[in-house]
């Protein structure tokens, strides 16, 4: 074995927020151990698309392939979460030719570079994938780009099955300090007859299949990561966050962004950025608009346009004119700045921001504790309710909008905020702003320590860098068997 290299196979979906930080998985991983590569699938689809940066096709010990166009499966009427789920079970025979086509020729003989297959890493919509690990005779690894509380919640949905959907108002999930509040889920939970949830309890239950699941959390954060384990009956957890976004993007755009934030003081930005999927209808940017304008604060706003066909990602406003409020970029001409797409760790990261108004997804969290920025979660989609309870009421370390959305239990907020149905005022933001941004507050205290163990965590000596190190050790250990 010592004279091999080994190599791990990675199968991520193709959205932004489970991609890059899987790229940045492989970078630790391959940077750890001089004779572990790592090849990453990616492939295309009508709902979903990655377009890979430049700089990352040379990124050392990593490899991209891209598997061939797959027609999709009958999609009318479906989830987001079986749109996905869908097309991994439809791309299993490509991934196998995939595999085997690679470790079946020219590495086997090639003296000078000689690769064994370690192992499948997979996104955790990707546990059909299972079957074709099974099939060549590897283990295949979870990805849970997510943090543990939820993954907590997903390993205990099998037990929790008969309590969703019933009377009950608030769950026990063994990864919360305190019981969760049935209206904080995502909606597919609270919609059994649905295809979304058959699907997320399918991947619940296939889990437990695997060798192990890495996710995108550490000790420091998370502490309660050991009792998960012992209190299911799952795999090793491998807690080896915070993983970022750390490749440069090819974009235009971003020299103007930089360049106004240069010109800002510090600390005196507050950035609105809601994720690959979020964007709102025009009455909810107006009232953004107008709570931003109020609040006084300097802004910087990546706003974009809701989609016009189902599953598909927002896009940039060709005007902004026609969804501001009239006359509200020449008010904020000399506080702010509205664009499109943004670089959003990079904007993070530059001094002059003093707070984030979030949609809450796990990668922004993980983004604006490194960076020490503290964060308002305002869910959209997915697991961002239950991301907001974990960050803002279970550890501290946020603000909310304080709008009591548990009229919304079971509707989908994307859709709601897109068509509508359900406002958050601009007085509410306003006063979240202003909660966002106040420069003594204990949230940002909180915020500012946690960067710190952020960054102690990955260093040698810190929990990540030894969760990454013991990932390793069992993988090479599982192939001497």
């Amino acid at each position: 074995m010592d004279s091999k290299f080994a190599e791990l196979v990675f199968l991520p979906v193709p959205e932004i927020g489970h991609f890059l930080s899987m790229v940045d998985l492989a970078k630790r991983l391959v940077n750890r151990h001089h004779r572990l590569s790592v090849t990453i699938l990616t492939y295309s689809t009508f709902f979903a698309t990655v377009q890979l940066p430049s700089s990352a096709a040379s990124l050392p010990g990593i490899r991209f392939l891209n598997l061939p166009h797959v027609d999709p499966p009958p999609l009318q009427g479906v989830s987001g979460e079986a749109c996905q789920s869908l097309f991994q079970q439809h791309l299993k025979p490509h991934v196998k030719h995939a595999i085997t086509t690679r470790h079946g020729g020219d590495t086997e003989s090639d003296p000078k570079y000689s690769s064994r297959l370690a192992g499948l890493v997979l996104d955790f919509f990707s546990t059909a994938v299972i079957d074709v690990a099974d099939e060549l005779g590897v283990p295949a690894y979870v990805y849970f780009p997510s943090g543990a509380a939820f993954l907590g919640f997903l390993l205990n949905l099998p037990a929790l099955d008969s309590q969703l959907g019933g009377l009950a108002t608030e769950l026990t999930i063994p990864s919360f300090f305190e019981p969760v509040p049935t209206s904080e889920l995502p909606s597919v939970f609270l919609e059994k007859d649905q295809d979304g949830y058959h699907w997320m309890l399918y991947h619940a239950r296939r889990f437990r299949e695997t060798k192990g699941i890495i996710v995108n959390s550490f000790t420091g954060l998370e502490p309660g990561l050991a009792d998960l384990v012992s209190k299911v009956d799952c795999p090793p957890v491998y807690p080896v966050g915070p993983l970022l976004d750390q490749i440069e993007a090819d974009r235009s755009g971003e020299d103007r962004i930089m360049k106004w934030l240069d010109d800002q003081p510090v600390g005196s930005v507050v950035f609105l950025c809601f994720g690959s999927r979020g964007a709102f209808g025009v009455g909810q940017v107006h009232e953004i608009a107008h709570g931003l304008e109020h609040s006084g604060y300097r802004f910087l706003w990546s706003l974009r346009q809701p989609p016009r066909v189902k599953h598909l990602p927002p896009s940039d406003h060709t005007n902004f004119d026609g969804v501001l409020p009239e006359g509200f970029l020449d008010r904020t001409a000399e506080k702010g700045l509205v664009c499109g797409w943004a670089p959003q760790f990079k904007i993070l990261y530059h001094p002059s921001i003093g707070g984030f108004v979030s949609h809450g997804g796990w990668n922004s969290i993980m983004e604006s504790l490194w960076c020490g920025v503290p964060i308002l979660v305002w869910p959209i989609y997915a697991e961002q309710k239950l991301n907001r309870y974990r960050i803002v009421r279970d550890l501290g370390l946020g603000v909310e909008v304080t709008e009591n959305d548990e009229d919304m239990n079971g509707r989908d907020l994307l859709m709601a905020y897109t068509d509508g149905g359900h406002l958050v005022k601009r007085e509410k933001v306003k006063v979240a702003v202003k909660a966002l941004m106040d420069g003594e507050s204990e949230v940002r205290r909180k915020v500012k320590q946690m960067s710190e163990t952020c960054r102690e965590t990955v260093r040698d000596g810190g929990s990540s860098f030894a969760s990454l190190g013991q990932f390793i050790t069992d993988l090479f250990a599982s192939m001497k068997k």
